[in-house]
């Protein structure tokens, strides 16, 4: 599979052989998905949350960490 899905997100037009949900996410988000940038856990953060929903596998842990006040 190639990039071709990404013109999917390009219309607000649903395509006309559509088999299941179809959610539009602007380029930013997409570029975002494709090609994570941030990624890893830091060491000591001055701040972590997990957000999401454990039960279908949505889930993700935002660290953060302060320097300089």
């Amino acid at each position: 599979m190639g990039d071709e899905w990404k013109d999917l997100y390009k219309t607000n037009e649903q395509p006309a052989q559509h088999s299941g949900p179809l959610i539009y996410y602007n380029d930013l988000v997409i570029d975002h998905f494709t090609n994570p940038r941030n990624v890893g856990e830091l060491e000591n953060p001055d701040g972590k949350v997990v957000v999401g929903d454990p039960s279908c596998g949505d889930q993700m842990m935002v660290s953060i960490k302060i320097s300089d006040n």
